[in-house]
């Protein structure tokens, strides 16, 4: 007997050893994660196939120990629940010492410092303060007049722009590089064209370290392409052409024409005339605009203020949350937009994304919303009187009971539903045309 529950001891703290490191094999190797929950054997499958070698276990030839399987097998008859809380505390116990032991490891680092070089600029966004963090190991200045364009090309650095009443363009070269091994800069002027191009001269996996800061007379044509820096701008008054990759933009006040195209990037405008955006999993913040043209995918976009909202073609995959905002009109899949207050009409048509509008001026005219897997939530005044006509499939039009309603048609046939009517006890100002496939239309 004492020789079947030494086996059986035995067999035990191996199933449990070998179930134990698969666990831990599955979990992220990155941090301690305690996992406090029933350990479930079943021994009927684990035993099939064991073959177990006593010779390999020296300490047990003198206990003459002969293995029964059937015996064994009749441990699957039973229902072993083992409480890891103190396998957990020693887990703990060992993830301690492992991050003991890499902080150890991280202190005897012997980094050799003389091949980094870190750069980086500060914007005051006012815009009467831009300087340099670091210091350059060397600086060009050069000077151009009768310029009327002026294009950027460049990787690995920022580029800040200023804008004087000078006829004058200056220019300030920073460059971060003590050898002058890695990275040139390229300047030509032609037909009044002023062009500026970074260059790598070290070895293909070098990143030249330069920075452009720019001093420009109003009414000159600017078009930066950047990759990976920072482009800030300060209150430009011209017109501005932006290509930008892995890259941040701001800009205080852009009074011209401009556009930005953003990949993998952040753009932050503080107030916007007329501005085209396009691009792809971008961020687009604008405080201020009058138009903003919006296209592209996996964006999302911030505007709090803007009088015209365009999206020329079908944009995707991103939210869109509007504070203020004149008229709207576009088309969006997969992306939910919300506005807080809606001064004049919308638009447009959305698929599988929510549409909801919190608010609106009782100044709105038209209202036209089409919808295909997604909800729509419209917000009215109290004191507004509109008509409105609703066409669902596999939907249903809701109005909130503090809205007074009349309905001059109401069918549901199928799984289609059609109401018209009118909100609101006064003469209607404004028309409600809304439609929508599998999702709900409701007006509160």
């Amino acid at each position: 007997m004492k020789k079947n529950i030494l086996l059986m001891t035995l067999c035990c703290l191996t199933l449990f050893q070998a179930f134990a490191v698969e666990s831990a094999g599955n979990q992220p190797q990155d941090s301690a994660r305690v996992f406090k929950k029933k350990l479930n054997l079943n021994l009927d499958k684990v035993l099939d196939g064991i073959d177990i070698d006593s010779s390999q276990f020296m300490e047990l030839n003198g206990l003459n120990l002969n293995f029964n399987m059937d015996s064994i097998t009749a441990l699957s008859d039973f229902n072993i629940n083992i409480n890891t809380d103190s396998i957990t505390a020693l887990a703990m116990n060992a993830a301690k010492e492992g991050i003991k032991t890499a902080k150890s490891s991280l202190r005897n680092l012997n980094i050799d410092g003389k091949d980094y070089t870190a750069y980086a600029f500060s914007y005051d966004s006012k815009g009467t303060k831009q300087r340099a963090e670091g210091t350059p190991d060397r600086i060009e200045k050069k000077s151009f007049s009768n310029i009327s364009e002026i294009e950027f090309f460049h990787k690995y650095g920022n580029i800040i722009v200023k804008e004087s009443n000078s006829s004058q363009i200056d220019l300030e070269i920073q460059y971060f590089d003590k050898r002058n091994q890695f990275g040139s800069c390229n300047i030509t002027t032609s037909n009044r064209l002023l062009s500026i191009t970074t260059n790598n001269t070290g070895r293909s996996s070098s990143k030249p370290q330069i920075n452009y800061i720019i001093t420009v007379p109003k009414n000159i044509s600017l078009n930066i392409n950047l990759d990976y820096g920072d482009v800030k701008v300060d209150r430009l008054n011209n017109s501005l052409n932006a290509n930008l990759s892995y890259s941040d933009f701001s800009a205080q006040s852009l009074t011209k024409a401009a556009s930005v195209k953003a990949r993998y990037s952040d753009v932050k405008i503080g107030d916007a005339q007329d501005i085209i955006l396009s691009g792809s999993y971008s961020d687009f913040k604008i405080e201020k605009a009058g138009k903003i043209e919006s296209s592209g995918n996996y964006n999302d976009c911030r505007f709090s203020n803007v009088q015209t909202l365009v999206i020329p073609k079908s944009s995707s995959y991103g939210d869109m949350r509007i504070g203020t905002i004149g008229s709207m009109t576009g088309q969006l899949m997969y992306a939910d937009i919300i506005i807080d207050n809606l001064l004049s009409d919308i638009d447009i048509r959305s698929s599988y994304g929510d549409v909801t509008i919190r608010g609106m001026s009782p100044k709105v005219k038209t209202i036209n919303i089409k919808g295909s897997y997604c909800d729509v939530a419209i917000g009215l005044p109290l004191n507004m009187s509109a008509t409105f006509d609703a066409s669902l499939i596999y939907g249903d039009l809701n109005v909130s009971k503090k809205y007074t309603v009349k309905y001059t048609e109401s069918i549901e046939k199928g799984n289609k539903v059609t109401k018209k009517g009118q909100i609101g006890n006064g003469k209607p100002t404004a028309t409600i045309i809304v439609s929508n496939n599998y999702a709900d239309i409701d007006i509160r």
